[in-house]
């Protein structure tokens, strides 16, 4: 492996991981200004394609390259990266639920504890309702996100 492409492979990624950060800004302004009803016809259908998608470029690219050695950082690196996205549309999933079928009191409450307490805040809340797709749907979210942030502290190699 070329040491010399890999900072470049870095910046590329950041730089794609800023852009779905100013497209979690757009939708988050977009949400409080054109209401749910629009937030949920519109933009939680792509979110959910967006994911889905990912993860199925994910099982079938980036977690066999990251069985060659040679490729091994480069999967690293995306699935690293990978994480802050899946993160990020599982927080605007729980963060819908909580302000649109629970209360904002709930919402207020999860983000008293670091921003992410809305995730667990919303899957306890989608349980005590009976709402289990929507719990499953969660879980999955959450599960992705952590196997792949587990499959990239092992795919990385050790910085010494």
């Amino acid at each position: 492996m070329n040491e010399k492409r890999l900072p470049a492979f870095t910046s590329i990624l950041r730089g794609l991981l800023a852009l779905a950060t100013v497209y979690a800004i757009i939708i988050a302004f977009l949400w409080f200004v054109k209401g749910s009803v629009w937030f949920n016809n519109n933009v939680l259908p792509v979110n959910k394609f967006i994911f889905f998608f990912l993860v199925t470029m994910t099982f079938f690219i980036v977690v066999p390259s990251a069985v060659i050695t040679a490729t091994r950082p480069y999967a690293g690196l995306i699935l690293y990266w990978l994480t802050f996205i899946f993160g990020g549309i599982v927080w605007f999933y729980a963060a819908f639920y909580c302000l649109n079928v629970m209360n904002t009191f709930w919402f207020i409450f999860g983000l008293l504890f670091g921003f992410i307490g809305v995730v667990p805040v919303a899957l306890i809340g989608a349980l005590v309702k009976g709402q289990r797709s929507i719990s499953e749907f969660m879980v999955l979210q959450l599960l992705a996100t952590i196997g792949c942030r587990v499959l990239a502290t092992i795919a990385l190699p050790k910085v010494e």
